[in-house]
């Protein structure tokens, strides 16, 4: 075993008094080393640091090993779940991967119809090894409704939702439900969109998917 590998043990153990024999041992460290190499094969070139590890047991649905990429405090539950004669994995990593480019490219054309806008999305979908760190955003533009995320929109009044920008939203794959938060007078697209601007209010729901495009007024 490796340092990281007791770490993660260790927590694992401490979670389960009483089931410290080694047949739970061995059990453990072989799915904690299944998600460390689905990780690693799914996520060559990302720096993630674990912290906390539980394996399933007879009782459990699935087992769950928590980690961050370096520098990021957004932590990430991977999950193992047994199926029949398999073990499969899953995570949620790969949208904070893609975020950045994907609200650059969400931003860039609200900001055409609308004027300057911030936008943070969060994807929620947990995916096994069909999405990896060099198909992530393509099948997130393609693919609907199998990776489902949240955006929040930053923009100045007036906003408008009109039927044109729908359609761009969905011709260009960027699904998902929306809330549009407007921001104080003379605000000019500026300042981290993660803080969430306290000023902000809220105004508007909206869902862009393959059968309505319509929206509803925040209540």
């Amino acid at each position: 075993m490796d340092r990281l590998e007791e770490k993660l043990l260790s927590s694992a153990l401490k979670n389960h008094k009483g089931e410290d024999g080694d047949a739970y041992i061995q059990e453990a460290l072989r799915q904690m080393r299944i998600l460390l190499d689905y990780m690693k094969k799914k996520y060559p070139h990302a720096d993630m640091e674990y912290s906390y590890f539980e394996p399933y047991v007879k009782t459990t649905e699935y087992g769950v090993l928590c980690g961050n990429l370096k520098g990021s405090g957004i932590i990430h539950k991977i999950i193992i779940r047994r199926v029949p004669k398999a073990d499969i994995c899953r995570d949620d990593v790969y949208g904070e991967l893609i975020r950045k480019e994907y609200d650059q490219r969400l931003s860039g054309l609200l900001s055409a119809f609308i004027g300057p806008v911030k936008t943070f999305t969060v994807f929620f979908t947990l995916t096994s090894a069909e999405m990896n760190e060099n198909n992530a955003m393509q099948l997130a533009l393609e693919h609907h409704p199998a990776y489902g995320r949240h955006i929040d929109v930053f923009a100045p009044e007036p906003f408008e939702v009109n039927d044109l920008l729908k359609f761009e939203l969905a011709e260009n794959g960027f699904w998902g439900a929306y809330t549009v938060y407007v921001i104080q007078e003379g605000w000019n697209g500026g300042g981290d969109v993660s803080k969430r601007y306290e000023k902000a209010k809220e105004l508007m729901h909206f869902r862009i998917d393959e059968k309505d495009y319509g929206f509803m007024e925040a209540s």
